[in-house]
């Protein structure tokens, strides 16, 4: 048999090599167990080269979701550093991740509002314009007009009121007041549900007074946030107090609306209404057309050509009867 033998007096020295073998040994094994793959080490040592402690923290971050298993390595690399950014970083890796952290704020409740009652949720504008001529023609002209308007679920309230005054060479010659009101409900997206009523004062178009009622079914043909344009039609009735003739007409008709509102630019808005009431007696076509420019949030300048035609006017007065007049809206 074949012995291997330590020389005598070699015993101690022997067992310190062998010693320091195993913790060598040891020590590799460790390091080779804390070393960093290319994959992670060049992205880590890339941001920490540029030094900026949020780079440094999304990048660790990455990488310890991609390879869990080398996250000790990762904060140990970071903690070996003795860059200022590299230490943030460390401290920032031991915090939660502030989506995380931060819980999903809650809506804040909304007060339901009522379809009918209720002061809150109404939006409009305000509309002011005039003339004023000297010379051989004396002339003064006023213009006024209100547009209300309030949602509330499908229900949907619009309140316009217009006036309009002129007086030449000390006479009045036009004075009209006209006040609507529409009430729409919603049927889906882009179809509705409405109800129509308009009086019209207009001592100078042959009426004392107009009353039209209606009801019916709109469309919103274009729905976009630049470019609308909705339908509307159904039958309704008229009521006529005329100057020539004494009582009060009554005959049912048929509306159709057509609305357009275009956006041209951020602070150009042109707009193209047109209206009409067809019955037994006569039609009536109402159109307006209007370019808005923008001066601010509130304000904004208006140039308007409206024209009111009738078919069969009262004795004495004209068919067709046009205001063209610049004017400065405010919105509220």
């Amino acid at each position: 048999m074949n012995r291997c033998l330590v020389p005598k007096g070699h015993t101690g020295l022997f067992r310190a090599v062998f010693l320091i073998g195993i913790i060598i040994g040891t020590v590799d094994a460790a390091a080779a167990q804390t070393s960093l793959p290319d994959a992670v080490a060049r992205p880590l040592n890339t941001a920490i080269a540029e030094g900026d402690a949020a780079t440094i923290t999304a990048v660790a971050r990455t990488m310890i979701k991609a390879y869990p298993e080398h996250e000790a390595a990762i904060r140990a690399r970071l903690a070996e550093d003795s860059a200022e950014a590299a230490a943030k970083a460390l401290a920032a890796l031991t915090a939660p991740e502030a989506n995380a952290a931060a819980p999903e704020a809650a809506p804040e409740p909304t007060e339901p509002r009522h379809a009918f009652f209720g002061f809150s949720g109404w939006t409009g504008e305000f509309e002011l314009g005039g003339t004023l001529n000297t010379g051989n023609t004396e002339e003064k002209a006023i213009a006024a007009a209100l547009a209300l308007d309030r949602e509330a679920g499908r229900w949907t309230h619009a309140l316009t009121a217009a006036f309009d005054f002129t007086r030449t060479d000390g006479l009045t010659s036009k004075r009209r007041f006209i006040g609507n009101y529409e009430l729409d409900y919603d049927l889906s997206r882009r179809s509705y549900a409405y109800g129509f009523v308009e009086y019209r004062d207009d001592r100078f178009g042959g009426y004392d007074y107009r009353i039209i009622s209606s009801a019916g079914y709109g469309h919103h043909m274009i729905d976009r946030p630049d470019l609308g344009w909705q339908l509307k039609g159904g039958p309704g009735v008229r009521y006529n107090k005329r100057q020539d003739i004494p009582g009060t007409e009554t005959e049912f008709v048929g509306r159709l609306s057509s609305e357009v509102e275009w956006q041209i630019s951020e602070t150009a808005t042109f707009v193209n209404n047109l209206g009409v009431f067809t019955g037994t007696k006569t039609t009536t076509f109402d159109t307006l057309t209007a370019l808005d420019l923008q001066i601010n949030s509130r304000l904004s300048g208006r140039m308007s050509f409206e024209t009111h035609t009738d078919t069969d006017p009262p004795e004495g007065a004209e068919n067709t009867d046009t205001i063209t007049k610049g004017s400065l809206l405010y919105h509220f």
